[in-house]
């Protein structure tokens, strides 16, 4: 009797001090409704962090949240169709290379809500080249509203349909022209709240961050030099100990952030200037006092370059109905290099945006850079390479030395040489200025 007294009691102190733990979790948010916007260009006036372009081959299957068919868009009889409500038919079509479709997700919770799409054919010429049609798609709407007084638009880059996928997800503040990473902490107004979201984009929440902070700031060390450089659209910083805590501290020249040590997770310069952390060091964040992240020029082109006992060559195959290169392997040495990057002072790496990397995902940080020349000398200081010196950009194809077929990276056969190699590889980039990379490599059999 006196055990199941005390049992008895154990349960009820339980059941009672259950609700108000749940009461504390959820003391002090406050809530804001976002509503639901939709746009044909796909906001491409906001550049992503991520902005989800996958390279799919023939078709593409859409997020699937309930619909057990999912929604397909495929490119069949010279038309580019897809299905918007999930149910494996054909809804709209169109014979031109791109359509905006407003589809309909429905959820295991009982919430329907609109999700638009755009897609395009993602390479016409690579397509004849392969006899494969090649689609590629992304979200073109947001859920946006007003909150603690500044314009917030969500966005779900992660393409699954949903809007709270932090890290993965993007959220734009303001007249931002960068949408950065979804975080479970936000600068607004200058002030660090802890934030979520619904996952169906209905709403979201904010209450003031409580804990000790420090500031960060990302722009009184900043090089900038060459001038077309401009001070950081956005500058993700990610706590070393909390992967979920990731703030743009470009918001604010020097922002609050929770104490402890950050590393630079991606910054966003232009449309076409990305930086990555690369080699950069951490930076360590102590209560009530400001750090800096020193960065930028001058900078140096950033590459590996070695030699293998294999490669490939390209020869024409006229078996088929048309003629096309294909791949035939050898096994003798071959000089290699991998695709470069801009490495800034403080070991920070600069690379292209990935919504205009090619098929092998290469993007350099320069778009307007469409060659790199290669120069390989014997110890003779004769070059070794002519007529294959130059690693060409072929739109969104690749690089390679001619006619738009791709190497994954850089490659020169040597079938008779062996030796000392120096290897130099150039790029003149306005943004950056003119870039060497140099090495020497023995040409041996292995």
């Amino acid at each position: 009797m006196r055990r199941t007294l005390l049992l008895t009691i154990s349960l009820l102190l339980i059941t009672l001090s259950f609700p108000v733990c749940l009461a504390e979790q959820d003391e002090g948010w406050e809530r804001f409704e976002l509503s639901y916007s939709p746009d044909k260009s796909g906001f491409e006036d906001i550049t992503s962090h991520m902005l989800n372009t996958p390279h799919v081959e023939g078709f593409v299957e859409l997020p699937n949240i309930k619909n057990a068919s999912g929604f397909i868009a495929q490119w069949e009889n010279g038309e580019l169709q897809v299905d918007t409500d999930g149910d494996g038919e054909v809804d709209e079509t169109t014979r031109k290379p791109g359509l905006t479709c407003e589809m309909q997700l429905s959820s295991d919770a009982g919430v329907s809500y609109p999700y638009a799409v755009c897609f395009e054919r993602y390479n016409i010429a690579l397509e004849e080249k392969r006899d494969l049609p090649l689609l590629r798609w992304r979200r073109s709407c947001c859920v946006e509203g007003r909150v603690n007084g500044e314009q917030v638009r969500i966005f779900d880059d992660s393409a699954n349909g949903k809007y709270d996928d932090m890290g993965d997800d993007s959220v734009a503040v303001g007249r931002s022209e960068v949408a950065s990473q979804l975080s479970k902490l936000i600068v607004l107004g200058g002030e660090l709240f802890e934030f979520r979201v619904d996952p169906f984009g209905r709403w979201c929440e904010t209450r003031p961050y409580e804990g000790e902070t420090g500031t960060f700031n990302a722009f009184d060390k900043f090089d900038k030099s060459p001038r077309l450089l401009r001070e950081p659209l956005a500058f993700v910083v990610e706590h070393k100990d909390d992967s979920s805590i990731l703030i743009d501290v470009a918001r604010k020249n020097d922002c609050p952030v929770p104490v402890g040590e950050y590393e630079l997770k991606l910054a966003i310069l232009s449309d076409r200037v990305f930086v990555k952390g690369g080699e950069s060091e951490s930076v360590k964040v102590e209560a009530g006092k400001k750090a800096f992240f020193e960065w930028g020029g001058p900078y140096e082109l950033h590459t590996k370059a070695w030699v293998e006992n294999s490669g490939y060559k390209l020869e024409m195959d006229k078996s088929g109905a048309r003629a096309r290169y294909k791949q035939v392997p050898y096994e003798f040495p071959t000089v290699k290099i991998a695709f470069p990057v801009i490495k800034g002072e403080g070991g920070e790496f600069y690379v292209g945006n990935p919504l205009y990397k090619d098929i092998m995902g290469n993007c350099f940080a320069d778009g307007a850079v469409q060659s790199f020349e290669v120069k390989i000398f014997n110890y003779k200081n004769r070059q070794m390479n002519k007529g294959e010196h130059r690693w060409k950009h072929h739109h969104n194809q690749g690089y390679g030395y001619a006619n738009g077929y791709t190497f994954e990276m850089y490659q020169c056969p040597f079938k008779d040489f062996r030796g000392i190699a120096k290897v130099i590889l150039k790029v003149n980039s306005k943004i950056f200025g003119d870039l060497e990379f140099e090495t020497k490599l023995e040409v041996e059999y292995e």
